[in-house]
């Protein structure tokens, strides 16, 4: 029942190279159970079969004014799909209401830097760091996202916690 979402377009909020993260609105009359979704890879011969997965409740996130977003995994990298999102309803005998077919297409992968980064300074509140670029699709490569954690503890460490009897 396509009708019963309020925008029948699924919309894509973010694409990565083995994942999409899609978005609606759902009708405020439509008590949802739970979602599914079906994806198929398009190929410019024929396409491939529907495969349909749950969508796990943490994948799941409900937002302000009925929109939902759930993240689509497991997909290949630089593919064009096709989804369409089953609601599940509340009553079993009622039919499950579908969404409209969208097409939408996952990122090529990130090319692998050929070394890790190099420390070229360090204190107590900045690094500076330096890499050589990856040595295929340099030229795709717009951004870098950088992680770190802090290998210090912040905590007392056991021979700190002792007093001295002296």
């Amino acid at each position: 029942l396509a009708q019963a979402f309020r925008m029948a377009q699924l919309e894509l909020v973010r694409a990565r190279s083995s994942s999409l993260v899609l978005s609606w609105t759902l009708a405020p009359d439509l008590p949802a159970e739970g979602f599914e979704v079906e994806v198929r890879r398009v190929t410019w011969l024929v396409s491939a079969g529907w495969t349909r997965q749950r969508v796990p409740p943490e994948d799941v996130h409900l937002k302000v004014g009925g929109v939902v977003e759930v993240a689509v995994g497991g997909l290949e990298p630089q593919t064009a799909y096709e989804v369409r999102v089953f609601v599940a309803a509340d009553d079993p005998n009622s039919e499950a209401a579908v969404s409209a077919v969208a097409q939408f297409s996952t990122l090529v992968r990130a090319p692998a830097l050929p070394a890790a980064p190099r420390v070229l300074c360090a204190r107590h509140d900045r690094l500076l760091l330096q890499w050589g670029g990856p040595a295929t699709q340099a030229d795709e490569v717009v951004a870098y996202r950088v992680r770190y954690f802090d290998a210090e503890p912040r905590w007392p460490m056991k021979h700190e916690d002792r007093k001295s009897t002296r």
